[in-house]
């Protein structure tokens, strides 16, 4: 199937369309943890103005089993300087975590912040992946973390973070017991 912007979703994706509120969750997404021009993919879909031979959908598809397949962006985010994903971008997180991570992890560079309250949600852990010039400054109702700093995963042409939310207290859990923790994050500050 073909969207309007130009790419095709797969034909056993389980989102049909990118929609407004969509668009909308990944523009309040993108205020919340990004700078001024920052573009988020989220909601199972990365930005359309990323390279043409980068996937326009990353969320949930049905196996040739009929299994459910979760998406790499499914319960996740990725946020962008600019929506070609070529610019900057400072990365931030809410105020309001109450502990966090010392340094970044030394193979993802991810960072974690756990909130009592965090949005609609209680009890919930942020890690925030792919952060360069890792420092904690407080600007205002957001914190500071860093900036941008993973390179894209087919394109050495962009960079981005990687953002996913917990369930609990958890630090950066194991990759393998993440998807049961994970939080989709338009939940989290929307829906």
């Amino acid at each position: 199937m073909l969207t309007k912007t130009g790419k095709f979703l797969p034909l056993n994706a389980v989102i049909s369309a990118y929609t407004d509120s969509m668009a909308a969750s990944d523009k309040q997404l993108a205020q919340i943890f990004g700078g001024p021009n920052a573009v988020v993919g989220g909601n199972g879909f990365e930005p359309a103005g990323l390279a043409a031979s980068y996937p326009f959908y990353r969320g949930d598809i049905i196996g040739d089993d009929g299994k459910l397949r979760r998406g790499h962006l499914s319960y996740a985010m990725h946020l962008y300087g600019s929506a070609d994903g070529k610019c900057d971008s400072p990365v931030y997180v809410p105020a309001g975590f109450t502990s966090h991570s010392n340094e970044p992890s030394p193979t993802d560079a991810a960072i974690t912040f756990y909130y009592p309250r965090l949005g609609k949600l209680t009890d919930v852990t942020l890690a925030v992946f792919h952060v360069s010039d890792f420092q904690i400054t407080a600007e205002g109702d957001r914190i500071r973390i860093g900036n941008l700093g993973g390179p894209g995963g087919s394109s050495a042409f962009y960079k981005h973070s990687h953002i996913e939310f917990y369930r609990g207290n958890v630090g950066l859990p194991a990759a393998a017991a993440r998807a049961a923790l994970r939080i989709d994050p338009a939940t989290v500050f929307g829906k």
